[in-house]
């Protein structure tokens, strides 16, 4: 065991928090149901390679900028944890301003965030950076975010240009929700309603993709850059998307061109579940990046233990870090 201190930092922590489960960092009582499986796992892994792992609350942190400090302070309640070697952050929702607090705080002391630090802005993640990443690699489909009083004359657009069948997705879904196959201008209205509903409550706009035929679809654990593994994702009959919230249903299947594929578009740190697609043609495309991804599903079939991946991976950043790699 090393003398590394790491946090693990999310809304669900939050939530237990107000339930008092966690109190200064730490479990009551080693309430480990009360947590994901993602979590949990974390916590037992890193816990058999680290001195200190901090459940942090993020409401319950504090970031000192002083005019003339050295770095920022952070607390976590009357504890401070400025000198955290290492930030894990899993689910961001409503917490998103504390997050990007910490972060910020954190990332200036020196701590290692695993994920970019730009994935954390103060609000809540949409589908626009990772649309304009795949843009800028070429590897995306071809897509369009369109504000909500410019859908009708795109769609008339798009029907004039040919372009239907299209996808339709709310910026702010996860876990396949809202997205709609649209196969043609007239009978889009009443698809394009579940999106719309969707994405009405944050007011964002809604993101189309050409529909392109996929003859197979893989998902690629990437940790800090690495492949840990490769399943391929078969959806139920008739259903569009092949995420696990869906039905779908993994199987073992590696590929060295998707694991490949998936390492280049996320080469820095952070745990991320690469979506990728093979399409008639031959071409592949990356679907979409899922950062604090969950992979019970993916670790049940491949039988990788994440966890004990992404923590050992962690100790070796930080020790790369430090310049103490042996």
């Amino acid at each position: 065991m090393t003398s590394i201190r790491v946090g693990i930092a999310s809304d669900l922590i939050e939530q237990l928090a107000d339930q008092r489960v966690v109190v200064d960092g730490r479990l009551r009582g080693g309430a480990t149901a009360a947590l994901d499986r993602e979590t949990a796992s974390l916590i037992t892994e890193l816990e058999s390679l680290c001195e200190d792992v901090v459940l942090v609350a993020p409401r319950r942190s504090r970031v000192e900028w002083e005019r003339d400090g050295p770095r920022p302070r952070v607390w976590l309640g009357s504890r401070e944890i400025t000198d955290l070697h290492a930030l894990i952050v899993r689910g961001t929702r409503g917490v998103e301003h504390e997050i990007h607090a910490l972060v910020q705080g954190l990332t200036r002391a020196g701590c290692v965030v695993m994920d970019p630090v730009d994935r954390f802005r103060g609000q809540r993640a949409t589908k626009i950076i990772g649309t304009i990443d795949r843009w800028d690699a070429r590897v995306g489909t071809d897509s369009w975010i369109v504000g909500g009083h410019a859908i009708d004359a795109f769609l008339d657009e798009a029907d004039a240009q040919e372009l239907f069948p299209m996808i339709v997705k709310p910026l702010r879904g996860s876990r396949g929700e809202g997205v709609r196959l649209l196969e043609r201008r007239s009978a889009a209205m009443e698809a394009l309603a579940a999106a719309r509903d969707a994405a009405a409550a944050d007011r964002v706009p809604l993101l189309f993709q050409r529909f392109v035929p996929f003859k197979a679809e893989w998902r690629v654990t990437v940790v800090n850059g690495r492949s840990i593994g490769v399943v391929r994702r078969v959806a139920p009959p008739g259903v569009i998307t092949h995420n696990a919230a869906t039905g779908a249903t993994y199987e073992i299947a590696y590929s060295p061109d998707v694991a490949s594929l998936a390492e280049r578009c996320h080469s820095g740190p952070g745990i991320v579940g690469v979506d990728v697609a093979l399409a008639d043609d031959g071409t592949l495309h990356v679907i979409e990046g899922n950062w604090a991804c969950q992979w019970g599903l993916f670790e049940d079939t491949t039988g990788v233990n994440v966890a004990r991946a992404i923590a050992r991976s962690l100790i070796e950043l930080i020790e790369e870090r430090a310049g103490t790699s042996t």
